[in-house]
């Protein structure tokens, strides 16, 4: 796995050079017509049952990032980078978070109470998409997501991952960060290698 901090996408991104996933999409219930032939639009369905709107671009064999936005935002906030050459090179899958854009808004409270549910929505996605080991892309409150996702789902199904403007916790029993208050290679080598 590969991370990487800082700049936009287009110069800082981070993918591997296997292929994704088969282009079928094996979990997800597709939702209206795509306004553009080259989107596809589904639900994912997270394990407490809230769906999860997903838009996914691109060729089907070609590595796969998935976006995740901040807080209050929407799967729009990443239109400049799906509709750019990105979705002629690689699999582009964005969502909305729950209780954001077109996703379920659950009005339970504890369907927002942990960082747990938010990996396993993602978890959802990624299945619904039908990707293998994307590149996950956290802006904001999505890298906390991120985050959390490899806490709990570890990083053996992710090619790397790229936090923009995120303000990620160290991991538990993770090294201290170095001299310059930025986690680097020196001081994680398997994430940040």
């Amino acid at each position: 796995m590969r991370a990487c901090a800082g700049g936009w996408l287009g110069a800082g991104i981070c993918a591997s050079s296997s292929p994704a996933a088969p282009a079928a999409v094996t979990r997800g219930v597709p939702t209206a017509a795509a306004a553009q032939s080259d989107v596809q639009r589904l639900h994912a369905v997270a394990p407490d049952g809230t769906r999860l709107a997903v838009q996914v671009r691109g060729p089907a064999e070609a590595p796969a990032i998935v976006f995740v936005h901040g807080i209050a935002q929407s799967q729009l906030a990443f239109g400049r980078q799906v509709s750019s050459e990105l979705a002629q090179r690689y699999r582009l899958v964005t969502y909305d978070l729950r209780g954001h854009g077109e996703s379920d808004k659950p009005t339970a409270e504890g369907a927002y109470a942990s960082g747990r549910v938010m990996s396993d929505d993602l978890q959802a996605v990624i299945k619904a998409a039908g990707v293998k080991r994307p590149v996950l892309v956290g802006w904001s409150l999505g890298g906390i997501v991120v985050a959390q996702y490899l806490r709990d789902y570890g990083e053996d199904g992710i090619a790397g991952v790229n936090f923009v403007g995120a303000r990620v916790a160290r991991p538990d029993g993770a090294r201290p960060a170095c001299r310059a208050r930025r986690t680097c290679a020196r001081c994680s080598p398997r994430i940040y290698s």
